[in-house]
């Protein structure tokens, strides 16, 4: 997975501090909008389809008095930036920094959006008791061979909760192409966000493990870091290192590299192959299908491996 470039309207690293510039590789800098600017945004923001989603979902009530659309773009300035809250420094001034076209303002906020909810939504819940010393390989190893049971994705996130790390499950708003996201929550601890874009085995899993992976390696402590990501932004041939970490952790978590490559699945690519090779790892099969898939981008093979359709009926089972 590939951090959220903000140029392609998305959250990668948002930090809380008022700097002059934000360390994304490759990226020109621009200058911080003003308060009018974001305020101009978000009042265009509220005639898109996104916005009428979050009405439906009831993470804000429009205020009924006065002109409709001032009313909106009030009651939604205030759910995203309100002036005392728990969540995550998600600075405004970080958020639009780089972007250059009001289209991908507006998918920024967008992002910002359903991060705010997801960020609410956590921290309504009773907070966890979250040690980072219980996250080590015998507790990793324990999470992804819970992959292979059909009770698998609300397993994990029951164990995870143990370990004091909140998972939210928030399908993403219309103009997002979001799978997965990780930060920390000031007083409360880490969280990771799903959104089941797509249902299936593979996806889940590995986007669970890559969320992991920046909890343990890149958001120590109280971390102002925010991470969005996107499956399909693995396919860009440049990955920063925090990425490239990520990546690399999900991975090894399941089948590490070296026995990856003298394996039989990844030299002949055949079902039995990645059927034998997830049975030595104890991991579903969907796991090893959805690497070898992407890995050789061949995106039409191994469908009736990959666990379509069962993750949320995973998650919804008694």
């Amino acid at each position: 997975m590939k951090n959220a470039k903000l140029t392609q309207a998305w959250v990668s690293r948002v930090t809380s501090g008022m700097v002059d510039d934000i360390d994304v590789s490759g990226r020109e800098v621009g200058r911080a909008p003003s308060d009018a600017e974001i305020s101009d945004i978000v009042t265009r923001s509220i005639g898109t389809n996104a916005f009428r989603e979050m009405v439906r979902r009831k993470w804000f009530l429009p205020l009924g008095t006065g002109d409709r659309r001032t009313e909106h773009s009030k009651a939604l300035q205030m759910f995203l930036f309100p002036k005392e809250s728990s969540r995550p420094a998600f600075e405004a001034s970080a958020l639009f920094r780089r972007q250059s076209r009001q289209s991908d303002l507006v998918e920024e906020i967008t992002t910002h959006a359903w991060l705010c909810h997801v960020a609410d939504k956590a921290t309504a819940t009773k907070k966890l008791s979250f040690d980072a010393s219980r996250l080590n390989q015998k507790s990793i190893t324990h999470l992804v061979h819970l992959s292979n049971s059909a009770s698998g994705p609300r397993d994990a996130l029951d164990y995870l909760e143990k370990l004091g790390i909140k998972v939210v499950i928030e399908s993403s708003l219309p103009g997002m192409r979001a799978d997965g996201a990780s930060f920390v929550a000031s007083n409360f601890g880490p969280v990771i966000a799903l959104t089941l874009r797509y249902d299936r085995l593979d996806s889940f899993w590995f986007t669970l493990l890559h969320e992991l992976a920046h909890i343990i390696l890149h958001l120590r402590d109280n971390s102002d870091k925010v991470f969005v990501d996107s499956i399909e932004d693995d396919d860009l041939v440049e990955l920063d290192e925090v990425e490239a970490e990520a990546n690399a952790f999900a991975k090894d978590a399941f089948v590490p590299r070296d026995a990856w490559l003298r394996s039989d699945a990844f030299r002949f690519g055949t079902e039995s192959a990645i059927i034998a090779l997830a049975k030595k790892f104890e991991i579903h099969p969907a796991v090893v299908a959805g690497r070898l898939r992407f890995e050789r981008k061949r995106y039409q093979a191994f469908s009736q491996l990959l666990g379509v359709n069962q993750v949320r009926a995973a998650l919804i089972s008694e």
